[in-house]
């Protein structure tokens, strides 16, 4: 696929059939060089796993914020209720109805029905319930909302990197074009200052900020961008919410390593892939333990 912009991209092609360099492949490349090549190999959709929820909670708050009618498309609710209710009819005594074949069945016939699609239960953790908590907290809140609404979600770019030729892309959840605003929205565990830094931190979410400011002025989605920000969304009860802002100075800090990490994506030894020892300062790939300050306190 060429270098630009595109509106109407799924995150499915985007992932599967955009050959370019991501920040997912990026963090990959700062852990190590057969860390890179393993997920390479190994990476599949993308989508499924620890990204269904949070791809529905986006659809869910754009549709609210901006009326579109994408969650109804693209994303399933599972019947349980109709599907216990079946298992009964079959065996009143059955003590575990979602053990049951019947329910197993019915299950397994809606998920082929819907292997393209999020797909959600309607009550419990991480559900069609938990995302209307959610945004109707969300709601409460005239800043957090004002930012929302009027939204473009999910433009893809794609292009080439001046200094080293290498095609990149990358994927911003929600930008404010006309306000040169990013905005990231993120399902988690903990959404407060603490635990989110310490979860931004450990997921390298910084590279990928840079990398869609980066990406949304090169591919010429934006001619700047003066805000990014960080909308951290708790999962559970009473969903906590925080409104977070990345730095201009944090911001240029991390923009050094996201240059350091595309001209490393270039020295690959994909034959022989290192493991840590390759950033070692001796040729046998050594390194020195570098103990924790607060463990000789």
């Amino acid at each position: 696929m060429k270098a630009g912009i595109y509106t109407d991209l799924s995150i499915e092609d985007y992932h599967q059939k955009v050959d370019a360099i991501s920040a997912s492949t990026l963090k990959k490349i700062g852990k190590s060089e057969l860390s890179y090549i393993h997920y390479k190999n190994s990476k599949n959709d993308e989508r499924k796993s620890a990204f269904e929820y949070g791809n529905a909670f986006e659809l869910a708050i754009m549709d609210e914020a901006n009326g579109t009618n994408d969650f109804n498309k693209r994303v399933a609710i599972a019947n349980t209720d109709q599907w216990t209710a079946e298992a009964l009819a079959e065996n009143p005594n059955l003590k575990n109805p979602a053990a049951s074949k019947v329910y197993k069945d019915l299950k397994a016939k809606w998920e082929a029905a819907n292997a393209d699609k999020y797909q959600l239960n309607l009550r419990g953790s991480e559900s069609l319930e938990t995302i209307k908590a959610s945004i109707h907290q969300l709601k409460q809140d005239e800043t957090i909302w004002k930012l929302l609404c009027g939204t473009s979600y999910q433009i893809s770019a794609i292009w080439e990197d001046e200094e080293t030729g290498l095609m990149l892309k990358t994927r911003p959840d929600v930008a404010k074009i006309n306000k040169n605003v990013i905005l990231d929205i993120k399902t988690c565990r903990d959404a407060s200052p603490h635990g989110f830094a310490r979860q931004a931190a450990q997921l390298d979410y910084p590279i990928q900020a840079v990398m869609q400011i980066d990406g949304m002025i090169k591919s010429g989605a934006m001619d700047k961008v003066d805000r990014y920000y960080y909308l951290a969304v708790e999962k559970e009860a009473p969903f906590n919410f925080a409104l977070y802002h990345l730095t201009p100075d944090d911001i240029k800090s991390v923009m050094v390593e996201y240059r350091k990490l595309i001209r490393k994506a270039t020295e690959i030894n994909i034959e022989n892939p290192k493991s840590y020892g390759r950033d070692a300062d001796n040729e046998f790939g050594i390194l020195n333990l570098e103990l924790p300050k607060y463990y000789l306190l």
